[in-house]
């Protein structure tokens, strides 16, 4: 896997796989999307590396706000 922002090579064989979740999710995004939205569904998540949580009925301008966030903090 190339890293654009240092220009390096990331060998993932080399880490733990809770590791390679870590760099996979500062990478690629995951936001979680459910109809679960207690706080402790939101923390459940959060806990297995997931960058977002959006419950359900969809609201855009959450979804929207969560990706902004997401994307100004890689």
């Amino acid at each position: 896997m190339f890293d654009e922002k240092n220009n390096s090579l990331i060998m993932l064989s080399f880490f733990s796989e809770a590791e390679q979740e870590k760099i996979i999710s500062r990478i690629i995004p995951i936001i979680a999307m459910t109809a679960n939205a207690f706080n402790e569904n939101r923390r459940a998540a959060e806990a297995c590396g997931m960058n977002g949580f959006v419950s359900k009925p969809i609201n855009m301008e959450e979804i929207v706000q969560t990706l902004e966030r997401i994307f100004n903090s890689i």
